[in-house]
């Protein structure tokens, strides 16, 4: 751990041009505004705010979705506001910015709201990329992350990649995952390979200047990422070092959108936590599983630890901030580890002097694994450890024990988690944050600079499951299936949960165990039996969700409990059981110019409705990508096509879903366009570099095999490396190229 004063030292120096030390309160609480909904109607919301010195408060709105804010009051004098103009079902954030009439001269605030937002049944999709040495190992708490994923609204996709292969390779085949399916949410788990970037320190600390670990690569164009700029190398911290054409970036911020949020969980290299890396996942995502469930109790509070109150960044402001909108009046300030062992917030924030495995006033990664603190949510900052891929990394640690689920470095810049008071997703804050700056939707261009310094930074990183929610509700403790032989039908029942007035249940049903499932049926939050006279031959699945509407300090909303499953195998059951009058007389799929081209026929059709076109990455997980009209009653072969335009470079599957008038379903065949057959991709494309990588190599490829060409035809020397000869570097300058590999020519261009 560093000293404190040659802390000093290093970070006057750097903070010199910002601003100079407050002299009595914080900083982090006089940029702060404190909003409070006092009361709301269907049609009408009440604010009162607070802050340390208020002249004159001017007050915006906008929906969640919208990046243009619309101002309600200017220099509004009192510290009470309505709005009379909501529309019930809307979410919208609030910002009020106050004219302090001293240093600073401006404070800033930020709140949901919304009144009855419905229910979100459908989130998008989800891709896990998981380290492959755990493929088997964590296969129980993946299909549990799985089904909690699915019953909270998020389609899930799967894939395992290497520890030990390369960047580009993770995302050629995460880009090719996302023009196909339209991400929503990357989820790295385990030790993903770690790309880096930048030229920069954005703790201040001229020894730690160079290329920050930066997840956001992967969830970004590709394009935009440059590798040309820099010949630098730290001689102190060599990890850090960034040299032309050394697959570090040169990026400092991220440039346009990212097109998905990610988060990572990671506990390689962290000696002193109290398990080995394959157990310490295992417990992270049970522990974060069993939070989902509503088997950890919190207390709504928020705790501040600001163990850097003199610096006139307010680095605090993000724990004032947050905290305000999210808990109102239930802020404790108190040391944090001591604290979290006593009482369990549901969020925290600390902030203080660093190095890469402690915080001071915290403590150390030994101190975490002694201690059984017990927050949630949390945000920290300090020196040196916001590079997190180091050796026991502070933050890392922070969630490899205790209960603690997510973290992020919040100070260089700020973080924005207010949604998450309408219970989004913490991705969406994430996403939200990442992309926020002095132009952005949440502030406009101030002296300041309250978005924070560095903001759009590429070392912006959310750690942990990015999919978690601030309020769940407990998950019906029974869901039992039985099978009535005398009539035929299944009949389910359940235990109504003890927290509430239940909306509704809501019972979701498949043939399949962990996709596939269709609203089945919405019963009254008074019901707890139901009988399914539906069944299928082999497997019923079902899971079930009640439906509450509940209320925090952000308004109300529609909270779903995730679903408790259930299965029965009836395979041999005769009566009852029902299959699609759908004669299947053909199902064909092929590519053509990059398209998925599905062709199938029937021989016969009675009371069908409709086919359904899913496919899938991995044969388990499955999407629905479109939906064809069936002929009703039919004696006849008739044809039918669907094109999928979003077709990756990997393995996809395909199949039928045919229903009919009456709900009934069943399924075609599976059938495979498989791109990664003797198919080459070379990545970058275009590239800035001479040096590429080629992937889709099944095994490894010799150099007669390949010849490049230019674009007048001629063949350009190169040189393969790598395992597989995955590795390409051509001898040649800028210019249109043509890979031959087993008489196909793949296009590369290098600028």
């Amino acid at each position: 751990m560093i000293q404190k004063s040659n802390y000093l030292i290093l970070i006057i120096l750097f903070l010199l041009p910002i601003g100079l030390f407050a002299q009595s309160a914080t900083y982090g609480e006089k940029y702060a505004v404190s909003i409070k909904i006092s009361s709301f109607t269907n049609s009408s919301v009440s604010f009162t705010w607070t802050s340390d010195a208020i002249v004159s408060t001017s007050i915006y709105r906008k929906t969640i979705t919208s990046s243009n804010w619309s101002r309600l009051k200017r220099n509004h004098t009192s510290q009470s506001y309505s709005d009379n103009s909501i529309t019930t079902g809307t979410e919208y954030e609030y910002k009020f910015e106050v004219n302090t009439g001293t240093t600073p001269s401006l404070a800033y605030g930020y709140i949901s709201f919304g009144v009855k937002v419905p229910q979100k049944t459908s989130r998008g999709n989800m891709l896990l990329v998981v380290d492959s040495r755990f493929e088997s190992s964590i296969a129980t708490e993946i299909d549990v992350l799985k089904e909690d994923l699915l019953s909270d609204g998020w389609n899930t996709l799967v894939t395992f990649v290497s520890k030990d292969t390369t960047v580009p390779y993770v995302k050629a085949v995460i880009d090719s995952i996302n023009s196909a399916n339209s991400l929503d949410g990357i989820y790295l788990i385990g030790h993903i390979p770690v790309p880096y970037s930048g030229l920069y320190y954005p703790d201040g600390h001229p020894d730690h200047k160079g290329a920050w670990p930066t997840d956001l690569y992967y969830a970004s164009d590709a394009n935009d990422w440059t590798d040309n700029l820099y010949n630098y190398t730290n001689s102190t911290r060599p990890v850090n070092s960034n040299l032309i054409n050394d697959g570090k970036f040169d990026n400092t911020e991220i440039v346009g959108e990212t097109f998905c949020a990610i988060s990572r969980i990671d506990f390689y290299n962290l000696p002193k936590a109290e398990n080995s890396e394959l157990t310490t996942l295992k417990n992270y995502l049970t522990k974060a599983s069993s939070y989902k469930h509503g088997e950890i109790e919190t207390n709504n509070k928020g705790l501040i630890d600001d163990n850097l109150a003199a610096f006139s960044e307010g680095f605090s402001f993000n724990g004032h901030m947050n905290f305000g909108s999210l808990f109102g009046d239930s802020v404790d300030q108190s040391s944090f580890l001591s604290a979290l062992t006593t009482e369990t917030y549901k969020w925290g924030y600390a902030c203080g002097y660093g190095s890469d495995s402690s915080l001071s006033g915290i403590g150390t990664a030994t101190t975490l694994k002694n201690t059984d603190y017990q927050g949630i949510f949390s945000m920290v900052f300090g020196s040196y450890f916001g590079d997190w891929n180091t050796e026991d990394n502070f933050m890392r640690s922070l969630l490899a024990d205790g209960k603690m689920l997510t973290t992020c470095w919040a100070g260089r810049p700020n973080w924005f988690f207010h949604h998450m008071g309408l219970n989004n997703p913490i991705a969406t804050s994430a996403k939200m944050s990442v992309e926020n700056s002095s132009n952005s939707s949440y502030l406009s261009t101030t002296s300041y600079d309250i978005y924070g310094n560095y903001s759009n930074g590429v070392h912006m990183q959310l750690l942990g499951d990015l999919s978690l929610r601030q309020n769940y509700s407990p998950t019906l403790g029974t869901f039992e299936a039985t099978y009535n032989s005398s009539s035929s039908n299944i009949n389910l029942s359940w235990d109504a949960p003890s927290n509430g007035s239940i909306e509704e249940y809501q019972i979701y049903k498949s043939q399949d165990s962990l996709s596939n499932y269709t609203l089945f049926a919405v019963l009254s939050g008074t019901d707890s039996t139901f009988t399914d006279t539906t069944i299928y031959g082999s497997g019923n699945y079902y899971y079930i969700s009640y439906v509450t509407l509940d209320s925090t300090l952000s308004g109300s909303y529609y909270n779903s409990s995730l679903g408790s499953f259930v299965s029965l195998d009836t395979t041999g059951v005769a009566s009852g059981a029902s299959t699609v009058p759908v004669e299947l007389f053909s199902f064909d799929v092929k590519e053509n110019n990059g398209n998925g081209i599905l062709n199938w026929s029937t021989a016969a059709e009675i009371n069908s409705s409709h086919f359904e076109l899913e496919k899938s990455i991995n044969a388990r997980d499955w999407i629905k990508f479109d939906h064809v009209q069936g002929a009703g009653n039919s004696n006849s072969i008739i044809e039918y096509q669907s094109i999928d335009y979003k077709l990756g470079n990997v393995k996809t599957y395909y199949r039928l879903r045919l229903l009919d008038f009456d709900g009934n379903y069943d399924y075609s065949g599976i059938r495979v366009i498989d791109k990664i057959k003797n198919r080459l991709v070379v990545y970058p494309n275009p590239s800035i570099s001479n040096k590429l990588s080629l992937v889709g190599l099944s095994s490894k490829i010799s150099t007669d095999k390949v010849r490049i060409i230019d674009s007048r035809g001629m063949e350009v020397p190169f040189i393969l490396s790598g395992p597989n000869n995955e590795h390409v570097e051509i001898q040649h300058g800028t210019g249109v190229y043509y890979l031959e590999f087993k008489n196909e020519f793949v296009k590369f261009i290098i600028l």
